[in-house]
């Protein structure tokens, strides 16, 4: 299974204007439509303006001091459990499959605080390119 072609920047701010420039040169018949027309505008604009804060704030949302004092506390709670815990395989592969599980956890969090950039968690442009064909329709 191959994963899409993303599209570069420049083709993402292109369709985003060609979005915008369809809303614009909607004809709204009545209010209904009038009501719609003014929906597709804000969104787009919302869009326009979350684009914008990506474009000024790149990078993790989570601040390395954070990450640094989580990692420490969990290092000690593992130590703290390891202490008094016999050492046989069940506490080893409990404490594996804890550690896997907890650094999940941390690269999932970090993960989702960039979702523009590849990774495991990543925005989808599909929503984008089916709003383009539904505007663009007569």
């Amino acid at each position: 299974m191959s994963a899409a072609p993303t599209p570069t920047d420049r083709e993402t701010s292109d369709q985003l204007d060609r979005l915008l420039n369809s809303i614009l040169s909607l004809a709204p018949a009545d209010r209904r439509h009038s009501a719609l027309a003014e929906q597709a505008l804000a969104i787009t604009s919302s869009i326009y303006a979350e684009r914008w804060l990506l474009w000024e704030n790149p990078g993790s949302t989570v601040p390395p001091q954070f990450l640094l004092v989580l990692i420490f506390w969990l290092f000690l709670i593992f130590v703290s459990f390891g202490l008094f815990a016999p050492v046989n395989l069940t506490v080893i592969a409990s404490f594996l499959l804890c550690t896997l599980a907890v650094s999940g956890a941390i690269l999932m969090i970090l993960d989702m605080g960039d979702p523009m950039h590849p990774g495991w968690v990543q925005v989808s442009g599909e929503p984008m390119r089916r709003a383009m064909i539904e505007v663009s329709r007569p």
